[in-house]
């Protein structure tokens, strides 16, 4: 059982209780600040897990990649030779379909930021999406919105 004790209770004087109350406003003002900080630092270190799967996974993908071309043992037509070339190429393909999961989106487009076959993948997701996904790095709602805004 807890007991609350007013100022005049303990006999502090009004500049006592004043002191106290300035005290416990700090020290909670301390802690809330150690908390904020901890939960940045737990912030990033998701990140940065997040970001060195992606790396993994990406490097992953450029071995099996220079694999199936020095081997020429692939089956793309050549019309979907470009898929090759594709920076996710092997990857895990949820990465690429998240449901309404912002960070996913994120690192999608983080992979394909540095993509050398973008237009290509677009017109595909055009094509072949079913109006899912990231596509050449922007969503399908993204591509709506450029096709609708597009000086031809």
């Amino acid at each position: 059982m807890s007991e609350e004790y007013n100022s005049s209770e303990l006999g502090l004087s009004n500049e006592a209780a004043d002191i106290r109350d300035r005290a416990l406003l700090i020290g909670g003002t301390a802690i809330l600040n150690v908390l904020k900080a901890e939960l940045f630092a737990a912030k990033q270190a998701l990140e940065a897990e997040q970001n060195a799967i992606t790396e993994d996974e990406r490097q992953a993908s450029i071995a099996k990649r220079k694999e199936m071309f020095e081997k020429d043992n692939h089956e793309y037509s050549k019309e979907e030779a470009w898929k090759l070339k594709a920076e996710c190429f092997g990857m895990d393909t949820n990465i690429f379909f998240p449901t309404n999961d912002n960070k996913t989106i994120k690192i999608a487009k983080k992979v394909c930021a540095s993509c050398s076959v973008k237009e290509e993948c677009v017109e595909y997701g055009k094509l072949n999406g079913n109006g899912v996904g990231v596509w050449g790095g922007e969503t399908e709602s993204e591509l709506r919105y450029r096709n609708r805004t597009r000086k031809d």
